[in-house]
């Protein structure tokens, strides 16, 4: 029996997994003799490798590719990264032969962070893995891998939300999908992918508010965003988090000129809340990314 372990990417150890899962995504292709029910033949089609993973170790996922994974992911050429499986020993004795997936050469970029009152925030990652000529497999099986002891990482709680620079109260959850949608390229006879493109980068942030009045003001039609900031803050052990004055939060921001519009409204006996949504887009001018992550922040309050 097995559990999940530490990811490494590029160096970099990506702790706090959740979850992980990784898909051969390999095709087969039937081959039908004339007037026969049943395939003759089975032929390899492509096989586009992939994993996702969850994780709250937000710190060190957001960090890599010097602070630019949200916006543009991470290529890793040459290094090894490697996704492991640790096998469980009965008894609590004996020893234990763990498994692994290694490759040279992945793309990996953040597909969305979510945020809720009250639990550590969480981000999806998904892996797409690169072959050097298309024939020979991008991912190696490791069967017997020598694991080091997992690491436990920060994790990070949902703390203040501005839109337009104004603190918007009684936010209990925030999603933020970084709108990456890429394009496999492949080459001769290969089944895997050689290279991979950006086709385009649409992010988008839904906040869920109680406060219903800034919902109900974008009921009849969406208007011009100067920008959000969300901060997440640091978790304490023994504690609640970190004092907000402490350089040790993380901040995600957008671009202006994003649309702001209400997606819902709704209310029970108990409570309401509705959803604002940010649809960004590219500035007139300058940068060219429409989220940013910092780490190591103070909270402004």
């Amino acid at each position: 029996m097995y559990t999940i372990h530490d990811v490494v990417l590029n160096a970099s150890v990506i702790g706090n997994i959740t979850s992980l899962n990784h898909a051969t995504n390999r095709g087969l292709v039937p081959a039908f003799a004339s007037g026969v029910a049943s395939p003759k033949r089975q032929y390899v089609g492509e096989s586009p490798h992939s994993s996702t993973l969850t994780t709250t170790g937000l710190e060190v996922l957001l960090g890599l590719n010097t602070d630019t994974m949200i916006s543009e992911g991470l290529c890793v050429t040459g290094a090894t990264s490697v996704l492991a499986f640790s096998e469980r020993v009965g008894c609590l004795s004996g020893s234990a032969s763990h498994q692994a997936i290694s490759t040279q050469n992945v793309f990996a970029y953040i597909t969305s962070l979510s945020a809720q009152i009250s639990q550590s925030a969480t981000a999806d990652v998904e892996l797409k893995y690169l072959s050097a000529d298309g024939i020979t497999s991008p991912v190696t099986a490791v069967s017997g891998a020598s694991l080091s002891a997992a690491v436990l990482l920060d994790e990070f709680l949902l703390a203040e939300t501005y839109i337009d620079g104004v603190l918007v109260d009684e936010v209990s959850g925030v999603t933020i999908n970084t709108g990456f949608e890429l394009i496999d390229q492949k080459q001769g006879a290969g089944i895997y992918p050689t290279d991979v493109f950006l086709k385009t980068v649409n992010p988008s942030i839904e906040i869920t508010t109680m406060d219903l009045a800034k919902t109900i003001a974008l009921l009849n039609g969406a208007t011009c965003s100067t920008g959000v900031d969300i901060y997440l803050a640091k978790r304490k052990d023994g504690a609640v988090t970190e004092l907000y004055t402490a350089t040790e939060h993380i901040k995600i921001s957008s671009t202006a000129g994003g649309l702001k519009h209400m997606v819902s409204t709704q209310a029970s006996r108990d409570d309401g809340s509705g959803v604002i949504k940010i649809d960004m887009v590219l500035p007139a001018s300058g940068t060219q990314v429409c989220l940013t992550a910092a780490t190591g922040v103070a909270i402004t309050v």
